[in-house]
């Protein structure tokens, strides 16, 4: 049986007050205004900073990384022996100089448990040219097993 009710259904939740700020837009800005096309490329909506002024127009400055950096690895292909295919992920990490220090094999990325595939991995990753950055790096790096025949 099914009995309607003229109560109002209780919310499970109830946004209680909010604090902070003290304009009428976001971020703490003076007034909401939507976006006009102040992007650096003509697109629509204001471009920021991180940390910048809600109400500045100054685009312009260093554009902060947040610690993230591409490196690049020259490609490199080497023969083992091996039988299978397969992927094994190591995270590297390498000094200043470039010298890889060590290499932990990483799950995600790898498709094979085969012991002796991940130790010619590893050892064929100290075999590799790594390029120097200042303060070093860690990445994750593949190594594609394929099986000629």
């Amino acid at each position: 049986m099914f009995v309607l009710s003229n109560r109002p259904p209780k919310p499970k939740a109830v946004l209680g007050r909010t604090t902070g700020g003290n304009g009428n837009g976001g971020n703490g800005a003076d007034t909401y205004r939507p976006g006009a096309g102040e992007g650096v490329a003509g697109g629509r909506g204001d471009q920021g900073r991180p940390g910048g002024d809600p109400n500045g127009r100054n685009y312009s400055g260093p554009t902060r990384n947040q610690g993230i950096r591409v490196v690049q690895i020259p490609s490199a292909s080497f023969e083992d022996d091996f039988n299978e295919s397969g992927k094994v992920a190591l995270d590297v990490v390498v000094n200043a100089n470039g010298k890889l220090i060590s290499t932990t094999l990483q799950p995600r990325g790898t498709t094979t448990s085969n012991r002796k595939m991940i130790d010619i991995a590893k050892r064929r990753a100290y075999e590799i040219s790594y390029p120097k950055y200042e303060g070093g790096f860690k990445q994750t790096i593949v190594f594609d097993f394929k099986v000629r025949g």
